[in-house]
């Protein structure tokens, strides 16, 4: 199913049925023009673009935090592409991330691939 939504209207928030990571990823890949992140209620939203400001604040973030991560070596740090499932369910793409190397291997190649 395809749809718009203006700028103007973002971010918006759809009612959905709850989805599995195969389900939402399908989602995701039926839209590449949106970015998607889910509440632990199952709620899409629809996030918008950030503005230059934000953008930029969130580049250093990330850029001080990959810093960090290398000088630490215990971890990876990801971007704002990055998505997560947390223990509530909800599916979401923080602006910078890090995860302990430990934990990510945990998941296996296959898992890694996903959300």
């Amino acid at each position: 199913m395809r749809f718009a939504i203006d700028d103007a209207f973002l971010p918006a928030t759809l009612s959905a049925r709850p989805m599995t990571d195969e389900e939402f990823s399908a989602f995701c890949a039926e839209h590449p023009d949106l970015r998607f992140e889910m509440t632990a209620e199952g709620e899409l939203i629809v996030m918008p673009p950030t503005h230059s400001d934000t953008s930029a604040c969130n580049s250093d973030v990330g850029g001080q935090l990959s810093v960090w991560a290398k000088k630490d070596g215990r971890g990876y740090c990801c971007d704002s592409s990055g998505g997560y499932v947390f223990p509530n369910g909800a599916r979401r793409s923080p602006d910078a991330s890090w995860t302990l190397k430990s934990r990510a291997k945990q998941l296996g190649p296959r898992k890694r691939k996903s959300f």
